[in-house]
């Protein structure tokens, strides 16, 4: 190698499997480069149609998703316009398969909300 490519590899010639352990520290990524793909273990939505939640109250919505292991991380985002005195929360994933999240009306009236979808990041420890 000579010149500008001195040190550099060339695109798509590593995989993974030629990587070790350890092999790559933060001092080699580059800050904001990680996207979504680098670090979700799935990523995916679901839409539900929950009944009447009672003011003050949650209820527990439960998903079954393969890609959901035990310690599991679950992120949640509800879509544009969604009520915003309903809160949703993660809980974590406490048996392989079973990601879920509570959804908490804060508000002092009930609320029967529309169908929504939301989407959610799974990240895996």
């Amino acid at each position: 190698m000579s010149g500008g490519n001195l040190g550099k590899i060339a695109d798509n010639t590593v995989s993974s499997d030629d990587i070790g352990t350890g092999g790559v520290g933060s001092d080699e990524i580059a800050d904001r480069s990680l996207r979504l793909a680098d670090i979700a273990a799935a990523d995916f939505t679901n839409t539900v149609d929950h009944s009447t939640i009672s003011a003050g109250t949650c209820i527990g919505v439960g998903l079954s998703k393969t890609e959901a292991d035990l310690g599991d991380i679950t992120l949640i985002f509800p879509t544009p316009g969604h009520d915003s005195r309903l809160i949703p929360y993660s809980d974590p994933v406490i048996a392989d398969n079973n990601p879920g999240y509570r959804l908490c009306n804060i508000s002092n009236v009930d609320i029967n909300p529309p169908q929504e979808t939301y989407r959610f990041l799974l990240l895996r420890p």
